[in-house]
């Protein structure tokens, strides 16, 4: 079986809306899904999924595709790397996907570091495991953790040794060049190589799809001028502001929930695991940032922030409170007694006293009212005052408009102010906010219009217009082509029309192209058009959003006839032949009535011949659209 029919076959064997509803809640619209897009950051839908046709587009950022391609862009997986998945979920003989010694030889860089990586993981699974490795045991069984625990998460441990790891993953072919892309190894200033975690416990960090992307590494032994928590570097596969600890385990829980517990260590998310609570997640080493919760937007609408009862836990609550609630999230934060995190709460009381704490969850707005009343921050008519304002700009904040009301009449009854008070001092921020905000983008206007357009900018207005001149009808062609074989059959080969017969430039090379793929013996157009690199991202995204819209042909056609059914769709074609004909003639009768304008009259008759002409013409065009006959 050749390589494409495998890229076909595999294609055809996924269920789209099943793979993006993993990442995205898509809802039924029609005969499409309908979602909020999972590459950038919107309040409402404009993301489209189609069932039958296996393609998705986005309509707020363009983006457009199948299966392969969202592998690629969502995931990060190489071409290679999104057919062996989807092939693997579809039951695909693994067989089917082997790849030769000369293959093998031109891995990626992306797919070496990723088996690197993977093989790591398999070393200091291992290593834990083996008589050696008892100084690792002993910490995980203070910590309680089971074997299917540990076994769940890959953990593991990294011998005290300069060398292990490099020697072993050399004998394995992985050479010095991955290992130090990969953040396994370090090179210090007088070249000497050697590895970058040494007698940690190793906590492997995977991403959604759960393949290992770097390390968290604890120490096991007190060494000076050691950090307690050893982190990968940010890399070619590892960026850990866009990863989640524990997300690949905890995705499932979270969809089903709607919510999510965020905690800040790796120890916290394994604890509240084992305990039952599979929707926990950290931060992977970082302070929570925008693009984490983007992410858990996907799948929740509700995060509980149980951070450390300490001075830093407390700071990295506030933070997260300032991002999360501009992502349109219930916000409860969870308070645990001080000197406590999630991992010895559960250890010292079990899981029902966490689910106690998580029950009596608060606001925000109480949260921050009870952090000001501790640290003595509302005594004087000035703090309080201050603290208000703080706090109804965070308000103000919030995408939801009608939870306003309800996060100040909250904040009235914690402070013992007036919610009228409050409401007026609130409407009085927002209209100084406003007349900010428009005065800021009064400034960037006047600015950009004294500014030569850069080479990008230009680009984005020429994309954005680039298909306007195409008609309605050309549309409607170039539709029936990519999504009806018949019609493409009917267009090529019964008829063999070329693209002389449409009107726009436009049309006419995407005609062409159509033409050129389909006597290629390309069986499905759209996903052959998505899979070639060469073929301009501008297009496919047009053509991925024309497809997606052809559902809404019978309709749109009610303007060009009434006799026609909806399932005929030669006479779909024939009628939008004669229509861009009869487009052509109008053109041409209003251009020669312009030249009669400046023409002496004794030049009129030939003119005026030529529209009665143009005109005859155009009424054997109505006439035939009342046929049936192309």
């Amino acid at each position: 079986m050749s390589f494409g029919d495998i890229k076909d076959r595999v294609i055809e064997a996924t269920d789209l809306v099943m793979l993006i509803g993993e990442i995205v809640q898509l809802r039924k619209s029609g005969r499409n899904f309908q979602g909020l897009c999972p590459f950038h950051n919107e309040k409402s839908p404009s993301f489209l999924v189609s069932y039958d046709k296996n393609i998705y587009k986005c309509f707020g950022c363009g983006k457009s595709g199948n299966a392969i391609s969202f592998m690629m862009e969502y995931h990060g997986l190489s071409f290679k790397e999104s057919l062996k998945e989807l092939g693997r979920r579809a039951g695909f003989s693994t067989s089917e996907f082997e790849e030769s010694k000369e293959t093998k030889e031109v891995l990626s860089q992306r797919d070496s570091i990723f088996r690197a990586l993977e093989l790591a993981t398999d070393y200091f699974e291992k290593a834990l495991k083996s008589n050696l490795g008892q100084i690792g045991k002993e910490y995980l069984n203070q910590r309680d953790f089971s074997k299917e625990t540990i076994h769940e998460f890959r953990l593991g441990l990294s011998f005290d040794g300069w060398d292990n790891l490099m020697n072993e993953l050399k004998r394995q072919d992985i050479p010095e060049t991955i290992l130090l892309s990969a953040g396994l190894i370090l090179k210090n200033d007088n070249g000497k190589i050697y590895d970058r975690f040494r007698n940690r416990l190793m906590f492997p960090i995977q991403n959604f799809m759960g393949k290992v992307i770097g390390f968290g590494a604890r120490m096991l032994k007190d060494e000076p001028n050691q950090p307690k928590y050893l982190n990968s570097p940010q890399t070619e596969v590892y960026d850990k502001s866009n990863t989640l600890y524990g997300i690949f385990q905890a995705k499932n829980e979270i969809r089903n929930k709607k919510a999510a517990i965020l905690v800040e260590g790796y120890a916290d998310v394994i604890s509240l695991h084992q305990a039952g609570f599979k929707h926990a997640v950290a931060s992977s080493g970082t302070s929570l940032t925008k693009q984490q919760l983007d992410l858990l937007n996907k799948f929740c609408n509700t995060i509980y922030i149980v951070y450390d009862a300490d001075k830093a836990g407390i700071s990295a609550t506030e933070r997260a409170i300032e991002l999360a609630v501009e992502n349109n999230f219930e916000i409860l934060i969870v308070n645990l007694p001080p000197g406590e995190d999630p991992d010895s709460v559960i250890r010292k009381n079990g899981s029902a006293v966490f689910t106690a704490y998580l029950n009596q969850a608060i606001s925000f707005v109480e949260f921050k009212v009870n952090l000001a009343k501790s640290n003595n921050g509302l005594h004087t008519p000035k703090q309080k005052s201050e603290f208000i304002i703080e706090l109804l700009k965070i308000i103000n904040r919030i995408p939801n408009k009608l939870e306003h009301s309800d996060f100040i009449q909250q904040l009235s009854e914690l402070i013992g102010i007036s919610a009228s008070q409050l409401k007026s001092v609130y409407l009085e921020k927002s209209k100084i906010a406003k007349l900010v905000e428009s005065q800021d983008s009064a400034k960037h206007f006047h600015q950009i219009q004294h500014q030569e357009p850069s080479l990008s900018e230009s680009k984005i207005i020429t994309d954005n217009t680039y298909f306007d001149n195409i008609l309605h009808e050309e549309e409607i062609i170039l539709q029936m082509i990519l999504t009806n074989e018949k019609a493409g059959k009917v267009i090529f080969e019964t008829y063999k029309i070329n693209e002389d017969k449409l009107f726009s430039e436009e049309a006419k090379d995407l005609f062409a192209l159509l033409k050129e793929l389909y006597f290629s013996g390309s069986k499905n157009l759209i996903h052959t058009i998505i899979a070639d690199e060469d073929i301009d991202n501008m297009i496919k995204d047009y053509l991925s959003e024309i497809s997606l819209n052809s559902d809404e042909i019978s309709e749109n056609w009610g303007r060009f006839t009434q006799t026609m059914k909806p399932i005929d769709f030669k006479r779909i074609i024939q009628d939008s032949y004669i229509n861009i004909e009869i487009y052509k003639l109008n053109l041409e009768s209003e251009r020669i009535k312009n030249q009669l304008k400046s023409l002496p009259s004794s030049e009129h008759l030939v003119f005026l011949q030529k529209i009665k002409d143009l005109n005859e013409k155009k009424s054997n065009l109505l006439i035939k659209l009342k046929r049936i006959e192309f």
